[in-house]
């Protein structure tokens, strides 16, 4: 390789790097966060069921024992109570966490407006369109073309990341009107 390849390849590899780190840096963070408000929320959840279950059972044993309908009256209002108290634990665990930051940097949490989906296949269209466009430069640049014909490729590249942001945007904006 030449002197000017490697510091063309340099050039345009150092950015992409970056960019990648810092996504799988954000894809990993969300995923220690995910797994973080699973482990939260399972054990109210077991000891939830494990209250469901004794009500259950203690009821069971009380109907078999008791035989006045006061009684059961009673055991009817504790059994339930206890299983009030089961749902509320279960309610008061922590909300889910929102929409994962890798499903932001895609455009890809759940759309509902018809414009907000087409807006978001531009988007795609033209994310596909400016990665084509960089791979087009860097291997003509690489090939040994003209400086304008891989300038105008960088060009075309740059306008279709523009349009990009503006779609995602569009998409975005759509969305929360």
């Amino acid at each position: 390789m030449s002197q000017d390849s490697v510091a063309i390849l340099a050039a345009v590899l150092v950015p992409v790097a970056t960019a990648a780190v810092g996504a799988l840096g954000l894809v990993l963070k969300d995923w220690r966060e995910g797994r973080a408000y699973a482990g939260r929320r399972r054990p109210p959840f077991e000891d939830a069921a494990r209250q469901v279950s004794f009500a259950v059972e203690w009821w069971q044993a009380r109907q078999t024992i008791s035989s006045p309908s006061e009684d059961l009256d009673e055991a009817r209002t504790r059994a339930l109570a206890w299983l009030e108290e089961a749902s509320a634990l279960v309610t008061q665990t922590a909300p889910a966490p929102g929409v994962s930051v890798r499903r932001l940097l895609l455009l890809a949490p759940p759309l509902h407006d018809r414009l907000a989906k087409v807006i978001r296949l531009g988007f795609y269209l033209s994310v596909a369109v400016m990665v084509f466009f960089s791979a087009e430069a860097t291997a003509a640049a690489l090939g040994g073309s003209s400086a304008g014909d891989v300038s105008w490729t960088y060009v075309w590249s740059a306008v279709f990341g523009a349009l990009s942001l503006i779609l995602r945007y569009a998409a975005v904006a759509t969305e929360a009107r």
